[in-house]
Order: C-alpha cells, then sequence, then structure tokens
C-alpha cells in the first residue's frame, strides 16, 4: 500500500534542501531571509517598471498624487501668498503578485503654472487637465491672465498598460484659475484629489449676476463636471464658457475667456479626472476640480508638489502544498515446502484362481 502525506511551507529565498530520514517522510528545510527593501518612484515624466523579486508573492504600494499649478499672479509669488494648487491624494493597497512579474508604473508631474507670455498652464504628466487663458498680445489687446494646469494622478498597472489594469491610483490636484489678489477672489480655490476628491469653489455670489461654478470632482464611476460659465440675469446668452469635464483617467481643461484671453484652471486627473473651471465676472474664473483616488485606505489632500509612488514587498511566496509518496515497510514471509514421504508398502499380489475341472 502506498501513503501520501500533504507538506506545505513558506517559500524562503534561495534554494530548498529536501532531507530524508530513515522513517520519515520527506520535508522542505531552511530559513526565510528578510524581504528585499522599499523600491521608492519619483516624477519622470515616463513609464517606469517594478520587477518583483524572487519569492515575493505580496506588494503593499502608496501612491500619492501630483499637485495642481498656480495662476500667472501666483507663479511668481516672491511673498508665499499666492493661491496654492490643489493638493494631491495619496492611496494604499496591498496586492497579490508573482516573482519576476513587471508592474508598470507612472507617477504623476506638478501641473504647470500660468504664464503671462506662454499661456495657461500645461497640465501634469498622467492625466492633469490643461489651465485656461491665452499669453498677452503683442499689441496689449489681452491681459493674459491664466490658469494653473490639473495635477497628474500617480498610479500602478498589473497584467497590462491600459488604463483598466490600475490596481491603485492617488489623485491629482486641480489647478488655480485666474484672479488679482488671492483674498478678492476664493473662487480661486482649486479642489483637491483624493477619496473623497472635492470640487473647485463656486464663484461668489453678486446681484444680478448667476456666477460661474467650480470644476466637479471625480468620483469612483464618473469624471467631474466642468465649471458653468456665470453671466448676468437678464443676459443668459452671454454666459462665459465653461470648463471641459473629467474623463476615465483625465482632469477636463479650463475654459479659456474669448475676449481678453482669462482661463479657468484645469482638473486633477485620478481614477476619475476633476472638470475644469469657467469663466466668471471680471476674470473672476474658477479653480479646477480634483481627480479621484483607488485604493485599499486613502487620504484626500495631502501631497505638494510632484507625485510618487513606494513599493514595498510585505510577503514571500507560499509554496503550493506538495504530494510526497512513501513505500510502506513490507513483511516477507519464508515459506517452507514439505514434501509427502514415499510410499514403501508392497504392491498386493494378484491371487489366481484356480480353474475347476468337471468330469
Amino acid at each position: 500500500m502506498i501513503l501520501s502525506r500533504r507538506v506545505g511551507r513558506r517559500a524562503v529565498v534561495g534554494t530548498a534542501t529536501l532531507g530524508l530520514l530513515a522513517g520519515s517522510t520527506l520535508f522542505a528545510g531552511g530559513a526565510g531571509a528578510a524581504l528585499p527593501a522599499a523600491t521608492e518612484f519619483g516624477f519622470t515624466g515616463a513609464a517606469q517598471s517594478y520587477v518583483v523579486p524572487d519569492d515575493v508573492c505580496e506588494v503593499e504600494i502608496v501612491a500619492a498624487g501630483a499637485q495642481g499649478g498656480l495662476n500667472d499672479w501666483g507663479a511668481d509669488d516672491t511673498e508665499g501668498d499666492a493661491m496654492p494648487g490643489g493638493l494631491g491624494g495619496v492611496a494604499t493597497s496591498v496586492i497579490e503578485v508573482s516573482p519576476g512579474e513587471s508592474l508598470q508604473v507612472r507617477v504623476g508631474g506638478r501641473g504647470g503654472d500660468g504664464s503671462p507670455l506662454a499661456g495657461g498652464g500645461p497640465g501634469g504628466w498622467n492625466g492633469g487637465g490643461a489651465g485656461g487663458g491665452r499669453p498677452d498680445d503683442p499689441d496689449g489687446q489681452f491681459f493674459g491672465n491664466t490658469a494653473g494646469g490639473g495635477g497628474g494622478a500617480s498610479d500602478v498597472r498589473q497584467g497590462g498598460t491600459e488604463l483598466e489594469n490600475r490596481v491603485i491610483v492617488g489623485g491629482g490636484g486641480g489647478g488655480v484659475g485666474t484672479y488679482t489678489e488671492a483674498d478678492d477672489a476664493p473662487n480661486g480655490v482649486p479642489g483637491v484629489g483624493g477619496n473623497p476628491a472635492t470640487a473647485a469653489t463656486d464663484e461668489p455670489a453678486s446681484e444680478g449676476y448667476v456666477p460661474a461654478t467650480g470644476g466637479g470632482a471625480g468620483t469612483a464611476s464618473a469624471g467631474g463636471q466642468g465649471g458653468v460659465g456665470g453671466h448676468y440675469v437678464d443676459e443668459p446668452g452671454d454666459a462665459g464658457p465653461s470648463g471641459a469635464a473629467g474623463t476615465l483617467g483625465a482632469g477636463g481643461n479650463g475654459a479659456t475667456e474669448s475676449h481678453q484671453g482669462f482661463g479657468g484652471g484645469g482638473g486633477g486627473g485620478g481614477l476619475y479626472g476633476g472638470g475644469g473651471g469657467a469663466i466668471g465676472l471680471d476674470h473672476l474664473d474658477t479653480g479646477g476640480g480634483g481627480g479621484s483616488s483607488l485604493g485599499d485606505s486613502t487620504a484626500a489632500g495631502v501631497n505638494e508638489g510632484d507625485g510618487s509612488v513606494t513599493i514595498t514587498p510585505t510577503a514571500e511566496c507560499e509554496n503550493p502544498a506538495t504530494t510526497t509518496t512513501v513505500a510502506e515497510p513490507t513483511t516477507t514471509v519464508a515459506e517452507t515446502t514439505t514434501t509427502a514421504p514415499a510410499d514403501t508398502s508392497m504392491p498386493a499380489t494378484p491371487v489366481r484362481a484356480t480353474p475347476a475341472y468337471t468330469g
């Protein structure tokens, strides 16, 4: 008869040694080595790769989205009182992986600052929406007050490189809308990235005027709505332009005013991006909404500057159960054959009959 015993163990770094002991089953020996160190990824403006180390089957990922950009009033601020761009969100997840597997890492870039010479700030790499606004006209026709771009999201993709392959996302913050002074334009406050992300603030109310709305926040299932342009109550057909809505992975672009070239802030990138800001009264234009995050745990509006991704191995692999067969000892029984003794008796002597004669 053959006996089967199931032997399971935690894998260790290196080659396991199998030993055979007399009268016992096969077993795996050795002690686990320390897990590999964490790997940190900074912003590069291009996709990066993480190759899972040998014998690692679980990692923790922390992804921080990037901050939104400033408008051109705050871009060269030397006193530090400019309205800051929306902060990025941070997400943390633990995922199962396979040794040697390659994960794609994308670290979001901070949204670009608006510039009177170059126009609205570009969206941060990996999904940030562009800030609205035109640069100064050479003839001085346009003021060129421009908005900041939305911050890019940070994410990690497994099993492919498409948006659908993202397993974690840190949402980016929205860009700042144009305004004169921060204290005079609370409508310039952008949304922050995260879960939940926040919308940008609306333009302040004014009698006889319908204020512009800020870019909406990205959610777990949809992009934020683009901000809606403001208009006078008696002139509904003369509303300022609205910002673009956010989409899967990308923030919406901020609106640009047709005459003087002011702009709304760009929406932050994310699982779903935030909406772009709209145009309000007297260049009090709204900011972009924040992009949403995806993760086991999330925090909204905490990261400044460019994004980041950190990957830390957290568990070794569990070997699949191993079936080891051990032959059961057998007992050999010696068989003894006994031969029957020969028959030594004499055969019987036949008796011959004596003929009888009759006369």
